[in-house]
């Protein structure tokens, strides 16, 4: 999904996603590049959540060269199986 979401992004010139999330999940954000903003609030019917950012072109600058995998799929065009 996050592909998709990245590929959709960036063919429409968006620059950023802004998110929320339990406080519980936020190192499975993390690890697809998103960063914690210093806010949080309580949802109506999820209890307490914390808002993530991410910034595309960030991530596109310092991690199009990394040889990690969550930056090898995002960044990878020869990927028949999804198509935006």
């Amino acid at each position: 999904m996050l592909k998709l979401a990245y590929d959709f992004a960036r063919k429409r010139g968006i620059t950023d996603f802004v998110m929320y999330t339990y406080p519980r999940l936020q190192s499975i954000y993390r690890s697809a590049f998103f960063r914690r903003v210093d806010m949080t609030f309580k949802h109506p019917s999820w209890g307490e959540v914390c808002v993530m950012h991410l910034d595309l072109l960030a991530i596109e600058e310092k991690y199009s060269q990394s040889s990690g995998p969550t930056a090898r799929l995002l960044f990878a065009t020869d990927l028949p199986n999804f198509l935006v």
